[in-house]
C-alpha cells in the first residue's frame, strides 16, 4: 500500500480481511486518510491529520467519502444501502479527488447487495476507490473477491501490541498486561482500557 500511495498507482478496490479487532477498520481509515490528505509527509504516505480533508474524514463528513455500515440492530447490509452508494459514486468528486466508498463488514452484504456492488467493481468509474472490510472471505461471492485486492490481516504478536502501546505513552507494565489480555487483537486494548482491566 505504501508503494501504491507513493507512486500513485492505486487499484480500484481493496478488501482488508481478518479476525475481529485486529485493525481492519483502523487500517482502512488510515489508508483513506493517506489518499485524500492534502499535506501528506514527504514520502507521500503518512497523512498530516491537520488539513481540512483529514478533519472531515475524522468526523465522517468528507463529501467524497461514502460510508456503508450495518445499522446497530441490523444483521446485514441491504441492497438498498448499496444502491444509495452506487448513486453517490456516480457523481463527480466535490474536491476534485477520488470518490471513496468504504464498506465495513462487507461479509454481511446480502447476495443481492454483493451482486449490485460487483457490477460497479467490474467497471469502476474513473477516480473511484472501494475499500471493504470483512472478518472472513467465506461469506463473500468469489466473483466479488476476484475484483478486489485482498489484504489479509492476522492476529498480532503480543510484543508488537505492547510496543505500540508504549510508543503511545503507556507505562510498560500496563502495556504488557493489556497486550497479553488482547490475545493478538489490538482493537481489544481500547475496550480493556475502558473497562479498567
Amino acid at each position: 500500500l505504501q508503494i501504491a500511495l507513493r507512486i500513485n498507482t492505486l487499484d480500484h478496490a481493496y478488501l482488508f480481511c481478518g479476525p475481529e479487532a485486529v485493525g481492519k477498520t483502523t487500517l482502512a481509515h488510515l489508508f483513506i486518510r493517506s489518499i485524500l490528505c492534502q499535506n501528506r509527509d514527504s514520502a507521500g504516505v503518512v497523512p498530516c491529520a491537520t488539513c481540512s480533508a483529514c478533519h472531515m474524514l475524522e468526523k465522517h463528513i468528507h463529501p467524497d467519502v461514502i460510508w456503508v455500515q450495518r445499522g446497530q440492530d441490523e444483521r446485514v447490509i441491504s441492497i438498498s444501502a448499496v444502491r444509495v452508494l452506487l448513486d453517490r459514486m456516480a457523481t463527480t468528486s466535490f474536491l476534485r479527488s477520488y470518490k471513496v466508498a468504504i464498506i465495513e463488514d462487507a461479509d454481511c452484504l446480502t447476495l443481492e447487495a454483493a451482486n449490485a456492488l460487483l457490477k460497479i467493481l467490474e467497471e469502476p468509474p474513473r477516480n473511484t476507490l472501494f475499500v471493504l472490510t470483512a472478518r472472513t472471505l467465506a461469506l463473500l461471492p468469489t466473483t466479488l473477491i476476484s475484483r478486489v485486492q485482498v489484504l489479509p490481516l492476522r492476529l498480532q504478536p503480543g510484543a508488537a501490541i505492547e510496543h505500540a502501546l508504549v510508543t503511545q505513552g503507556m507505562k510498560p507494565d500496563e502495556a504488557r498486561s493489556l497486550a497479553s489480555a488482547s490475545y493478538g487483537r489490538p482493537g481489544r486494548t481500547r475496550d480493556l482500557q475502558n473497562k479498567g482491566a
